[in-house]
């Protein structure tokens, strides 16, 4: 599944604890959606100390050139994303589902590793944060 993913010296679960914290720092009821996301992205790309944003199923390094989010694939191709948001209003009855590119698999290794990660996690403020930041950023499709 097509997803971001955030790593802080190539550990995602300290990277998703960072996401998680910056999207609860930047969270607004009044911010739009795709703002925020975008602000998020933007910031999770340059915060630097060893934090990296990927996208994709081969964790593809996300760039900004400008106000441009992109990633270039294994072949040197520049592939632009376009991050857009939506409000989860209940009172609109509005509901979307993102169809995954393919059929997920109740088995899929990286459900499997979520479920590690957090079963290994000596502290629960950390492995819940890690748990928010996961679910946020695998929304993102």
């Amino acid at each position: 599944m097509s997803t971001f993913k955030v790593y802080k010296n190539d550990n995602e679960v300290a990277g998703s604890i960072i996401a998680a914290t910056e999207f609860n720092a930047m969270y607004t009821e009044a911010i739009n959606a795709t703002t925020l996301f975008k602000n998020w992205i933007r910031k999770l790309i340059n915060i630097g100390g060893g934090v990296k944003v990927t996208y994709g199923d081969s964790d593809l390094q996300v760039y900004l050139d400008g106000n441009k989010f992109y990633v270039t694939d294994e072949n040197g191709v520049r592939h632009d994303l376009i991050l857009k948001g939506d409000n989860d209003d209940k009172n609109t009855k509005k509901v979307m589902m993102i169809k995954p590119g393919q059929k997920p698999e109740l088995d899929d290794p990286y459900l499997s590793n979520i479920v590690t990660n957090i079963n290994t996690e000596p502290s629960q403020a950390d492995a819940m944060a890690y748990l928010l930041g996961t679910i946020l950023l695998r929304r993102c499709r």
